[in-house]
Protein backbone atom coordinates (compact mmCIF):
# COMPACT_ATOMS: atom_id res chain seq x y z
CA UNK A 1 0.00 0.00 0.00
CA UNK A 2 2.48 2.56 -1.16
CA UNK A 3 2.78 5.22 -3.86
CA UNK A 4 5.96 6.51 -5.47
CA UNK A 5 7.35 9.27 -3.26
CA UNK A 6 5.41 8.09 -0.22
CA UNK A 7 7.31 6.70 2.75
CA UNK A 8 8.38 3.11 2.34
CA UNK A 9 6.27 0.58 4.21
CA UNK A 10 7.72 -0.52 7.49
CA UNK A 11 9.18 -3.98 7.96
CA UNK A 12 6.12 -4.79 10.09
CA UNK A 13 3.83 -3.77 7.22
CA UNK A 14 5.71 -5.99 4.78
CA UNK A 15 5.90 -8.96 7.13
CA UNK A 16 2.22 -8.71 7.99
CA UNK A 17 1.14 -8.48 4.34
CA UNK A 18 3.37 -11.40 3.39
CA UNK A 19 2.21 -13.41 6.41
CA UNK A 20 -1.41 -12.82 5.49
CA UNK A 21 -0.88 -13.88 1.88
CA UNK A 22 1.18 -16.88 3.06
CA UNK A 23 -1.62 -17.91 5.43
CA UNK A 24 -4.12 -17.72 2.59
CA UNK A 25 -1.81 -19.74 0.33
CA UNK A 26 -1.47 -22.42 3.04
CA UNK A 27 -5.24 -22.55 3.38
CA UNK A 28 -5.65 -22.84 -0.38
CA UNK A 29 -3.28 -25.83 -0.36
CA UNK A 30 -5.09 -27.35 2.63
CA UNK A 31 -8.47 -26.92 0.96
CA UNK A 32 -7.19 -28.46 -2.28
CA UNK A 33 -5.87 -31.49 -0.38
CA UNK A 34 -9.11 -31.87 1.60
CA UNK A 35 -11.18 -31.76 -1.56
CA UNK A 36 -8.78 -34.12 -3.30
CA UNK A 37 -9.15 -36.71 -0.51
CA UNK A 38 -12.94 -36.76 -0.85
CA UNK A 39 -13.05 -37.20 -4.62
CA UNK A 40 -13.30 -40.38 -6.63
CA UNK A 41 -9.86 -41.46 -7.83
CA UNK A 42 -10.28 -40.15 -11.38
CA UNK A 43 -11.38 -36.68 -10.26
CA UNK A 44 -8.67 -36.55 -7.60
CA UNK A 45 -6.08 -37.08 -10.32
CA UNK A 46 -7.26 -33.84 -11.93
CA UNK A 47 -6.05 -31.94 -8.86
CA UNK A 48 -2.86 -33.91 -8.40
CA UNK A 49 0.14 -31.77 -9.20
CA UNK A 50 -1.93 -28.59 -9.53
CA UNK A 51 -0.66 -26.82 -6.40
CA UNK A 52 1.74 -24.62 -8.37
CA UNK A 53 -1.06 -23.44 -10.67
CA UNK A 54 -3.26 -22.42 -7.74
CA UNK A 55 -0.48 -20.52 -5.96
CA UNK A 56 1.23 -18.79 -8.87
CA UNK A 57 0.23 -15.27 -9.78
CA UNK A 58 -1.83 -15.55 -12.99
CA UNK A 59 0.42 -13.16 -14.91
CA UNK A 60 3.31 -15.56 -14.31
CA UNK A 61 1.53 -18.53 -15.89
CA UNK A 62 2.02 -19.50 -19.51
CA UNK A 63 -1.11 -19.45 -21.67
CA UNK A 64 -1.41 -23.24 -21.51
CA UNK A 65 -1.13 -23.16 -17.70
CA UNK A 66 -3.75 -20.41 -17.49
CA UNK A 67 -6.07 -22.56 -19.59
CA UNK A 68 -5.52 -25.57 -17.33
CA UNK A 69 -6.19 -23.47 -14.23
CA UNK A 70 -9.39 -22.12 -15.80
CA UNK A 71 -10.54 -25.70 -16.41
CA UNK A 72 -9.72 -26.64 -12.80
CA UNK A 73 -11.62 -23.61 -11.52
CA UNK A 74 -14.65 -24.69 -13.51
CA UNK A 75 -14.39 -28.23 -12.17
CA UNK A 76 -13.71 -27.13 -8.57
CA UNK A 77 -15.67 -23.91 -7.94
CA UNK A 78 -14.95 -23.76 -4.19
CA UNK A 79 -11.23 -23.77 -4.88
CA UNK A 80 -11.82 -21.14 -7.55
CA UNK A 81 -13.52 -18.91 -4.96
CA UNK A 82 -10.58 -19.33 -2.61
CA UNK A 83 -8.10 -18.52 -5.37
CA UNK A 84 -10.12 -15.43 -6.32
CA UNK A 85 -9.97 -14.22 -2.71
CA UNK A 86 -6.21 -14.70 -2.75
CA UNK A 87 -5.96 -12.59 -5.89
CA UNK A 88 -8.24 -9.90 -4.46
CA UNK A 89 -6.09 -9.66 -1.34
CA UNK A 90 -2.89 -9.56 -3.38
CA UNK A 91 -4.28 -6.75 -5.55
CA UNK A 92 -5.34 -4.88 -2.44
CA UNK A 93 -1.80 -4.97 -1.06
CA UNK A 94 -0.44 -3.93 -4.46
CA UNK A 95 -2.89 -1.03 -4.87
CA UNK A 96 -0.75 2.11 -5.18
CA UNK A 97 -3.74 4.34 -4.39
CA UNK A 98 -3.76 3.07 -0.81
CA UNK A 99 -1.11 5.14 0.91
CA UNK A 100 -2.23 5.22 4.55
CA UNK A 101 -3.66 2.80 7.09
CA UNK A 102 -6.81 4.95 7.17
CA UNK A 103 -7.30 4.23 3.46
CA UNK A 104 -6.34 0.58 3.65
CA UNK A 105 -8.14 -0.62 6.77
CA UNK A 106 -11.70 -0.21 5.42
CA UNK A 107 -10.68 -2.03 2.22
CA UNK A 108 -9.13 -4.87 4.24
CA UNK A 109 -12.25 -5.12 6.40
CA UNK A 110 -14.41 -5.21 3.25
CA UNK A 111 -12.21 -7.96 1.79
CA UNK A 112 -12.52 -9.94 5.03
CA UNK A 113 -16.31 -9.55 5.04
CA UNK A 114 -16.55 -10.78 1.45
CA UNK A 115 -14.21 -13.67 2.23
CA UNK A 116 -16.24 -14.71 5.28
CA UNK A 117 -19.48 -14.46 3.27
CA UNK A 118 -18.25 -17.30 1.07
CA UNK A 119 -18.36 -19.57 4.14
CA UNK A 120 -15.18 -21.33 3.11
CA UNK A 121 -13.61 -22.83 6.20
CA UNK A 122 -10.18 -22.41 4.64
CA UNK A 123 -10.57 -18.61 4.77
CA UNK A 124 -11.34 -18.47 8.49
CA UNK A 125 -7.70 -18.59 9.63
CA UNK A 126 -6.71 -15.84 7.24
CA UNK A 127 -9.64 -13.62 8.25
CA UNK A 128 -8.86 -14.23 11.93
CA UNK A 129 -5.23 -13.24 11.35
CA UNK A 130 -6.35 -10.09 9.58
CA UNK A 131 -8.84 -9.24 12.35
CA UNK A 132 -6.14 -9.60 15.02
CA UNK A 133 -3.79 -7.40 13.00
CA UNK A 134 -6.43 -4.71 12.50
CA UNK A 135 -7.58 -4.87 16.13
CA UNK A 136 -4.01 -4.43 17.34
CA UNK A 137 -3.81 -1.21 15.35
CA UNK A 138 -1.72 -1.58 12.26
CA UNK A 139 0.24 1.53 11.35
Amino acid sequence: MNQPGAPDPTIDDLVTARALIATLQEQLTTARREIQRTLPAEEARALKGSRWLWLTNPENLAEEEQQHLTELKTQFPRLAQLAEQREALRHLFDDASITTPEAGIPRLRAWSASARALELQALNKCCATLARWLDQGCN
